[in-house]
């Protein structure tokens, strides 16, 4: 992962490294404890990591439709949801 921070960085004058940060990555035979290089802007994402989790507004409803919610519980949940990405 440090190559490919190097070379972000040789491409990128901007932006400088910051560290490491710590985090689980399951794998079939288990969860690995790695440290993640990061920089300042946050731009550089080892390809290891798999994409960043995001929530599908469209699934979220239908399952609030299934549950017969009304349709301000509905309005209020997207709204909830979309403040929260």
């Amino acid at each position: 992962m440090m190559p490919e921070r190097e070379i972000y960085l040789m491409k990128n004058d901007n932006d400088k490294g910051n560290g490491f940060y710590n985090r689980k990555l399951a794998t079939p035979i288990g969860n690995l404890e790695i440290s993640v290089p990061r920089t300042r802007t946050g731009e550089c994402r080892p390809n290891i990591l798999p994409e960043p989790y995001n929530r599908d507004c469209a699934e979220l409803i239908k399952i609030i439709t299934i549950k017969n919610q009304n349709m301000y519980n509905i309005q209020y949940i997207v709204i909830k949801t979309d403040n929260q990405t």
